[in-house]
């Protein structure tokens, strides 16, 4: 495990991390932990966000509140560049996409569709 400031890696090394998309989450005390698998990252605690990040040459390029676990709405995906904004995330450019789940009668993702999709300035 990486931890430096408020950003933490968790890194298995079964499931390589690839070098340009991750998991996410942005913990209840306001740390953002990346690696896979969004119950691992937050210790299956309650989370402030949940989502994917891709990063192309070491800066946030695309955000997204794709997590099957947590199934954040596009209204608490709004919040997001906010919140990684406060930790100091230049977001300029990124994409931001906010999907809309379609869950079955066990509560699992069957289906998502973009409900929102911009660039951040």
């Amino acid at each position: 495990m990486f931890q430096r400031k408020k950003l933490v890696l968790k890194h298995n090394y079964k499931s390589p991390i690839p070098r340009d998309q991750v998991d996410f989450v942005i913990t209840q005390d306001n740390r953002l932990v990346i690696g896979r698998k969004h119950t691992t990252l937050s210790d299956r605690g309650d989370v402030l966000a949940a989502g994917r990040l891709t990063f192309k040459n070491g800066r946030i390029r695309r955000i997204t509140n794709e997590s099957g676990h947590f199934r954040p709405t596009v209204e608490e995906g709004r919040r997001y560049p906010e919140l990684l904004r406060s930790l100091g995330f230049e977001l300029t450019g990124a994409k931001f996409e906010l999907y809309e789940f379609t869950l079955n009668s066990n509560g699992e993702v069957v289906n998502k569709s973009l409900a929102f999709d911009e660039h951040l300035l």
